[in-house]
This record gives structure tokens, sequence and C-alpha cells, in this order.
């Protein structure tokens, strides 16, 4: 199986409407959850995405008051 890298400006849309989540510093995963550091419990976790060196910023979506968004 061939494994190519792949690029997607999707990733603003998917986080406004709550398909996606950034949360840092994930403590540890349990069978369907993720523990963060702070003690935040996210239940139903389907898939995580880990990156690293990667520096993301989203100016306008960091402004918006939409509930439960976390950038």
């Amino acid at each position: 199986m061939n494994q190519e890298p792949r690029v997607s400006n999707d990733r603003p849309s998917h986080i406004l409407c709550g398909g996606m989540v950034v949360e840092p510093n994930v403590k540890e995963f349990t069978g369907t959850s993720a523990i963060l550091e702070d003690g935040t419990v996210e239940e139903k976790v389907d898939i995580a995405i880990f990156t690293t060196g990667h520096h993301s910023s989203l100016p306008l979506l960091e402004e918006t008051t939409t509930p439960g968004l976390t950038v």
C-alpha cells in the first residue's frame, strides 16, 4: 500500500462546523476517549492526528464565538 501525504484546505471548515476539534497536550487515550493534561475528557474520539513542528494560525477562527470551538 502506497501512503502519500494529503494536503487539504478543508481544515478550517471542519473546525468551524465542529467536525474537528484542535486540542493540545493529550495525556492519555482510553478505548474511545482522550484525556487532556488539564483533566478534560473528550468522549467518542474517532481519530487522533498527531503533528510536530507545525505551527498553525487561524486568526479568523480564534475570533469567533462558536460554542465548543477550541483552537
